[in-house]
């Protein structure tokens, strides 16, 4: 058996480590089989290309010994769109020159997520009247934490915070259509059709992640989503219960789907944003074969 994590983040996106360090807690985590897929770049892997070429003399040692011990499947997470729901799709096995320049082609004459947040944000603040200083939105790099941490100041916000602790959970509602935060922000991601076309185009495979933190909307549109051209599911995830997974897997026997799961590991210690990396088991079955068969393919390069 093999400890597997193919859903992990660095500070290159939304994580609190960088590459290299990322690593090295796989490794002690026992990890065999990792990828680190931060959100719609492949940066983390140059990073991480320069970081291991920096270390010398005893570190460099313990980097071998390392690579040596736990392989790494280049992977990737990106947001994009399906019928106005935004969903994310891990890609796996592709080619990184390949993929840069798809995703420059991909996002390409998007409309600006900055603009259309600081007018859903003015949209709410007015519509539910609440305390806020609309000068704070005037900072465009930050908008959503922004909002989020002014909102909670004022106790006369309170009524729409219930069961809402973190930024993470904020951004979620973000994407909630029965939420009173909700914004359509559908239009500047890429749709599900391309996002997946990106992947393939740069040689790599497409699966949809995190089925279970979907809504039940979605759920219902799984078959239609795999029809879109996914190689596979995301079966085990920290918030995949036994029949979630049950589901899943059923999916993935029915159409004929490659299978993976991940830990979707941050290194972000805030209450309900940190699942231990490697903290997932992922079986040694046929639909989990194509993970240990991408490590054997680069050794036989």
């Amino acid at each position: 058996m093999y400890k597997i994590d193919l859903h992990t983040h660095t500070c290159i996106s939304d994580g609190n480590q960088s590459p290299l360090r990322t690593l090295v807690r796989a490794y002690k985590s026992g990890v065999d089989i990792l990828s680190i897929t931060d959100h719609n770049t492949v940066n983390q892997y140059i990073v991480l290309q320069k970081q291991i070429k920096n270390c010398n003399g005893k570190n460099k040692e313990k980097i071998n010994k390392i690579l040596n011990k736990t392989k790494i499947i280049k992977g990737i997470e990106i947001t994009c769109s399906y019928k106005k729901y935004l969903i994310d799709i891990l890609g796996y096995n592709f080619d990184i020159k390949k993929m840069q320049r798809n995703l420059s082609k991909l996002n390409k004459n998007l409309p600006n997520k900055n603009e259309i947040l600081r007018n859903g944000f003015l949209e709410i603040i007015k519509k539910h009247n609440l305390k806020f200083d609309i000068s704070l939105l005037d900072n465009s790099s930050t908008l959503s934490s922004i909002f989020f941490e002014e909102i909670k100041k004022h106790k006369e916000n309170e009524h729409l915070f219930r069961n809402i602790y973190t930024l993470k959970q904020f951004l979620q509602q973000l994407n909630n259509k029965s939420s009173p935060f909700y914004i359509d922000l559908s239009v500047t991601h890429p749709s599900l059709e391309k996002t997946i076309s990106c992947i393939h185009l740069s040689g790599g495979l497409a699966f949809i992640a995190h089925v279970g933190r979907y809504s039940n909307r979605l759920k219902y549109e799984l078959d239609n989503i795999i029809a879109c051209g996914l190689d596979g599911i995301e079966v085990w995830y920290p918030m995949h219960n036994k029949k979630m997974q049950e589901y899943l897997l059923n999916k993935v026997y029915m159409h004929e789907l490659k299978a993976c799961g991940g830990s979707d590991n941050h290194y972000i210690s805030e209450k309900g944003n940190c699942f231990g990396i490697g903290c997932i088991t992922v079986p040694n079955i046929n639909e989990t074969k194509w993970i240990l068969d991408s490590v054997n393919a680069k050794k036989v390069k």
